[in-house]
């Protein structure tokens, strides 16, 4: 009886499955979807001026300088992929993250900022221009779409966290915790890199005793980051001036830097594998 006992207890242990193997290591495959928030734009503006004729000189142009919080950039929803791997110590789990995001920069949004930044530099490049200047009212005034952003967003982080697991049954545990690593941005043409952190929730389910099934939330935050795009040209319309009595036409151009400036924030929906060893 005693031999018969014993099999069947060593048999019920084998075939029930647990949502995490306490006291092991394990590692895991994860992908979603991510929702980035938007991003302040800056922008860095630069003037030039032609004249005809050469002399005598008009004045010179403003100097230009930098606006900060132009537009706010939105993204488009992204993909999310990542590795773990960590050791679980029963209560806690302390694991090794690499991931990836991707998002399509979408549209810009406006506020006040936007506004008097649009009126400077129409009111600069003299558009639209009005009557007695050669041939008004030429180029029109520029808009929020004279100033929308192409590509993609890329991030990869490398994190440590560290999560606290809650059993409910034998095959289901809930957890929570967060992390702290590396981020490494591109976009624009441009990449940067700060440190990041994380908050992590989630739900695990023991499909055998080797492999466990979970859906995770996570809020990313990259650091503070400056993605700086190659410039962009502005034509002006010329102004007639009077000048020493002589009439003089002067064209200012505007050169545009757009710049990604600040932390990037996304909340990401995934489902995970694991494999405990």
């Amino acid at each position: 009886m005693r031999k018969i006992l014993l099999s069947s207890l060593a048999a019920a242990a084998l075939a029930t499955p647990a949502a995490v193997q306490a006291g092991s290591p394990y590692v895991g495959i994860e992908t979603g979807f991510s929702q980035p928030r938007s991003s302040d734009v800056d922008e860095t503006v630069g003037f030039s001026a032609t004249q005809t004729p050469a002399a005598p000189a008009a004045p010179a142009p403003p100097a230009g300088g930098e606006f900060d919080d132009t537009f706010a950039i939105t993204y488009k929803k992204g993909y999310d992929v990542g590795l773990v791997g960590g050791y679980d110590f029963g209560f806690l789990r302390v694991e090794m993250e690499l991931a990836q995001k991707s998002m399509k920069l979408g549209h810009l949004k406006s506020d006040d900022i936007t506004d008097e930044y649009l009126a400077t530099l129409n009111t600069v490049l003299n558009r639209p221009s009005a009557s007695p200047d050669p041939g008004a009212p030429g180029l029109g005034a520029l808009t929020m779409d004279d100033f929308e952003l192409d590509g993609r967003m890329r991030l990869r982080s490398a994190m440590v966290n560290a999560l606290v697991d809650w059993d409910v049954t034998k095959r289901f545990s809930i957890y929570g915790g967060g992390g702290y690593g590396f981020t490494w941005a591109r976009s624009l043409g441009a990449s940067d890199s700060a440190r990041g952190w994380q908050w992590l929730a989630g739900v695990r389910y023991g499909l055998t005793d080797k492999f466990d099934l979970g859906l995770k939330y996570r809020y990313f935050n990259s650091g503070i980051m400056t993605l700086r795009s190659d410039p962009q040209l502005y034509a002006g319309n010329p102004d007639r001036q009077v000048i020493a009595a002589t009439t003089v036409d002067q064209t200012i151009n505007a050169t545009v830097v757009p710049e990604i400036e600040g932390e990037i924030r996304t909340r990401s929906f995934l489902a995970s594998l694991i494999y405990n060893f």
